[in-house]
């Protein structure tokens, strides 16, 4: 079970997501967050959030460079937005 806590824990890293700050991260970098939020047990356990920690450690060079145009087509634009913020 999720505890609030780590609601908050996960809410920061989204809020840090969509704001771009992880679009510099490395590879390395990468793997490093996926790292830290193993340490927390209750978010490990939890299966999606396992699944989701098992993709970021699979991050390669080639998908970091693609990053910043997913998410420009997400929450940037020109086009429609694919996650809008309303």
């Amino acid at each position: 079970m999720v505890t609030t806590m780590d609601r908050l824990i996960l809410y920061e890293l989204f809020q840090h997501y969509y704001s771009g700050d992880f679009l510099p991260f490395t590879p390395k970098e990468w793997k490093e967050l996926a790292a830290l939020l193993k340490e927390i047990p209750t978010i490990y356990s939890n299966k999606q959030i396992n699944q989701a920690i098992s993709i970021l450690e699979e991050v390669t060079e080639e998908i970091t460079q693609t990053l910043p145009y997913d998410y420009n087509r997400l929450f940037v634009g020109p086009d429609q937005l694919l996650a809008s913020p309303f």
